[in-house]
């Protein structure tokens, strides 16, 4: 396996200003981070069981996508669950699926690629995040940004996926895990 960039047209990058987020302090809100990679992220307190992150999918994602969360968790605990993504497709009013994603794989506190699995994506779709509501168990979870691979090449993301590789395009500077990439 052989380990490589993606170059900046092999995927699409969405950051936390394309997030619809409630900007309440007590169901979600966007804050400055340093440790996100445009040194902004959304924040959701634990405590409440919401969708205050949204992330409506544009016309352009319209496919077969390899969907992933950057996400950290600010947690009081060693185990159990951080939060949840789901997709909701809002024009028939179903749930698609949910990924969990565990404390475990997030306690450092630092930002992990969070693998949501290949997804077949419409626009009239919304992927949404809700924490535990157990604030003796998670603080806060925050989301830097969501990326997505045409789902024809196949990703192989683990914990040991760091440090970042910083790739960049006309747009923005991007920061983007080392990933295994086969054609």
């Amino acid at each position: 396996e052989e380990s490589s960039r993606l170059a900046a047209g092999d995927w699409e990058d969405l950051q936390d200003d394309m997030f619809d987020v409630a900007n309440i302090a007590n169901f979600g809100e966007r804050v400055d981070d340093p440790q996100a990679s445009d040194g902004r992220a959304a924040r959701i307190p634990g405590k409440k069981s919401a969708w205050s992150v949204k992330i409506p999918i544009y016309g352009h994602l319209a496919g077969k996508w390899h969907c992933y969360v950057v996400a950290r968790c600010e947690a009081r605990t060693n185990t159990g669950a951080a939060f949840s993504v789901g997709l909701y497709d809002k024009e028939t009013g179903a749930t698609i699926g949910t990924t969990a994603v565990t404390i475990e794989k997030l306690q450092d506190g630092k930002y992990h690629p969070c693998d949501l699995g290949i997804r077949d994506l419409r626009p009239s779709m919304i992927f949404y995040f809700e924490p535990p509501a157990d604030e003796d168990a998670v603080d806060a979870i925050y989301v830097d940004r969501m990326f997505f691979v045409p789902a024809k090449r196949e990703l192989a993301i683990s914990a040991d996926t760091e440090p970042l590789e910083v790739l960049t395009s006309s747009s923005s500077l991007m920061f983007l895990p080392r990933l295994a990439v086969s054609p």
